[in-house]
């Protein structure tokens, strides 16, 4: 059922507001049996419902069109009407056009974005904020387009570095169950009716093979349980903290990430330690945030900076050498931004050399598989065969 909220005046000026529930013209109806009539009235949009949080490619889109409508002379106001009709996430584009409303009534840019916490990051509405106060919005919505575009670019990177893996097991499974249960089983009956005694190892396959046959729903339900109880850890962050502190790439992943936010957040005025303090919040990985926790206590006993970041293991030895020229230099902004280079160009060609090693690897699992089938099965047919013959 839909909800409106109204403004209605009497005739003798007294004024009556609130929301409504029911249909549009139950609303007019209603108001007027009790002598009202409206001035005004709109749809409540309720985004709790259904709702979906903005990717970076949605931000990064909001924030560079804003950026560009703004630095043409075009009103807020009118640039959010016109961005909001391209938008295809639904929530961003409901929680815009009530942000226009909110405007229109005289609140802030930022405490209109700010009433949509679920669907806009903490950082994203701080930034705003920023801008406001500075007068310089333009090139806040700048500084978080560039920023949102470079992390959409590490998501999609980190993505198709751990889906080759995940595409390859799923394989290698769907082909040894189809080999088990549709190619071993015609082999048993000419195996059974030409070879007499049949090696160790032959029995051993054709046995895992009428088992897996007979039984296959059973290892259907357990693989999909596994399934289950791995994505239900990783929400519960048990599973996201294994990956983290396991594999490099997605502990590398994180840490670019967190160069990125804290030199976004110290351009935007930010002191160190509030800057860090803000990126622990970003992220929801209990062994992340405790590594970022210990760099913040750090600093604030009177370490430095290079001193506590060397503390907490998560850097390496290059990183750590720029971050301390750049602190000591007063230079810590331009540091970071170029460690973040470093980090992104190495992570590339990471990602890019494990990839080469596993199309290899790929290979040699699938002609192990072939290998096998031939020896356990072709050959002792083959020897049987050429025994009877």
């Amino acid at each position: 059922m839909d909800r409106y909220y109204y403004i209605a005046y009497n005739l003798n000026g007294r004024r009556k507001m609130g929301t409504f529930k029911g249909r549009e013209d139950a609303l007019w109806l209603s108001l007027k049996t009790e002598g009202y009539y409206i001035s005004r009235y709109r749809k409540v949009i309720n985004l709790k419902k259904g709702i979906k949080k903005s990717s970076y490619k949605d931000l990064e889109i909001l924030c560079l069109n804003l950026k560009l409508m703004i630095g043409s002379g075009v009103s807020l106001l009118s640039s959010l009407n016109i961005i909001q009709e391209g938008i295809e996430n639904m929530s961003v584009k409901n929680s815009i056009l009530e942000i226009c409303k909110s405007l229109k009534d005289g609140k802030s840019l930022s405490q209109s974005f700010l009433s949509y916490p679920n669907i806009y990051p903490r950082m994203f509405i701080q930034m705003i904020k920023v801008g406001e106060d500075s007068g310089r919005l333009e090139d806040s919505f700048k500084i978080l387009g560039d920023y949102y575009k470079k992390q959409q670019k590490l998501k999609s990177k980190l993505i198709n570095a751990l889906s080759y893996p995940v595409v390859l097991m799923i394989t290698v499974i769907i082909m040894f169950f189809f080999i088990t249960i549709k190619v071993i089983p015609n082999f048993m009956t000419l195996l059974e009716n030409n070879v007499q005694e049949l090696p160790l190892y032959t029995k051993a396959i054709l046995s895992i093979s009428s088992f897996i046959s007979a039984k296959w729903y059973l290892i259907v339900i357990i693989l999909t349980l596994n399934v289950l109880i791995v994505l239900f850890n990783y929400k519960r962050s048990y599973m996201s903290n294994f990956l983290i502190s396991r594999i490099k790439t997605v502990k590398e992943f994180y840490n670019i990430k967190f160069i990125m936010s804290l030199r976004v957040l110290i351009e935007s005025g930010n002191t160190i330690i509030n800057s860090i303090e803000k990126c622990t919040n970003m992220f929801e990985e209990n062994n992340y945030k405790k590594d970022l926790n210990l760099i913040v206590a750090d600093i604030k006993k009177g370490r430095s900076l290079y001193k506590a970041f060397k503390r907490s293991g998560l850097f390496n030895s290059i990183s750590l050498a720029i971050l301390k020229v750049g602190e000591e230099s007063g230079n810590l902004e331009e540091s970071l931004n170029h460690i973040e280079e470093i980090m992104l160009v190495n992570y590339e060609k990471k990602i890019e050399k494990n990839l080469n090693i596993i199309q290899p690897v790929s290979l040699i699992i699938v002609g192990g598989m072939i290998l096998t089938l031939v020896i356990t099965l072709v050959l002792p047919m083959i020897n049987g065969l050429t025994s009877i013959s």
